[in-house]
């Protein structure tokens, strides 16, 4: 078992909120006193990332890139108008071992156990902004909901530190198969 140290007060709206003090199976928030880091600065701090852009078209970015431990991942972005939630296209994204494909529902959905969540997420976020700030892409995005409650609580969670409470909203969408989405901004 993992533990990522969070101060108490962290610890405390978690477990009041969803109920359990894993962020997912391999990974607990723990809280041994009143000191630790803010789950806000451990998910919030962009990690620079070597990535190679391997496939670019006015509707998909592909992007790979590599962790600590040598893995090598893929962030698929599909670029989609949705009129009814904004006016600019959106950004919907997700990511999984480079060697299966996020398209495929079994491949996506399946949990890795590579224990690299965290420097996953903050090495995409890293990518995102320099997307964004190079105009590639805009800073709207959506991660879509998955058939894991795992998975999802993880998102939901990592992106109410990330972007705040009223940063991101879950909304109704056809893009996915789960019928939800988390849309939100960054700034860039």
């Amino acid at each position: 078992m993992n533990y990522l140290y969070t101060k108490q007060e962290h610890y405390i709206k978690f477990v009041e909120e969803y109920k359990t003090d894993r962020l997912y199976k391999n990974l607990k928030i723990y809280s041994p006193m009143k000191t630790g880091k803010l789950i806000k600065e451990i998910f919030n701090e962009p990690i620079f990332t070597e990535y190679d852009i391997v496939e670019t078209n006015p509707d998909k970015i592909l992007i790979s890139f590599k962790t600590k431990s040598g893995s090598k991942y893929r962030l698929d972005i599909w670029i989609i108008e949705e009129k009814d939630k904004y006016i600019e296209p959106i950004n919907h994204f997700s990511f999984s071992d480079f060697n299966k494909s996020t398209e495929n529902e079994d491949d996506y959905e399946e949990i890795l156990k590579r224990h690299e969540a965290l420097e996953i997420f903050n090495k995409i976020h890293f990518i995102l902004i320099e997307l964004c700030e190079k105009g590639l892409i805009n800073n709207i995005f959506c991660i879509g909901g998955t058939k894991l409650l795992s998975k999802n609580n993880i998102y939901e969670y990592a992106l109410k530190i990330i972007v705040g409470d009223d940063g991101f909203k879950k909304l109704k969408t056809n893009v996915y198969k789960t019928g939800f989405g988390l849309y939100f901004k960054i700034n860039c």
